[in-house]
């Protein structure tokens, strides 16, 4: 029983970290390359870009691209799903990249 709630205070740790870092980030914070961004603002942020970018991955692979019929050669220039992701994601990156070296002193530019 124990593990089972520690394992719901692991997911509620995760998923608030998620909403904070993330979440918060993309909504609030689109374009933002203004004010400062802690070291873990920015690397909880990359981590969770790279977890997501992973998951769409597999499900480039494993689901859409064989339902659209694309060989493994189309399939190897990059699934939708992961093209679409980092196309949304290119502006948050550079933002909170910038505002992470304005927080170390440095010029984002």
């Amino acid at each position: 029983m124990k593990m089972v709630q520690y394992k719901c205070i692991v997911l509620k740790e995760f998923l608030e970290k998620f909403n904070h870092y993330f979440l918060d980030t993309v909504k609030n914070r689109y374009a933002d390359f203004k004010g400062r961004a802690t070291r873990s603002d920015y690397w909880y942020f990359i981590l969770f870009s790279v977890i997501i970018s992973i998951v769409l991955t597999l499900i480039n692979t494993y689901a859409v691209n064989p339902l659209l019929g694309m060989t493994p050669e189309e399939a190897a220039q990059g699934g939708i799903l992961s093209v679409v992701f980092a196309l949304a994601m290119l502006l948050p990156q550079i933002g909170v990249g910038a505002r992470r070296l304005h927080d170390i002193g440095k010029s984002g530019w």
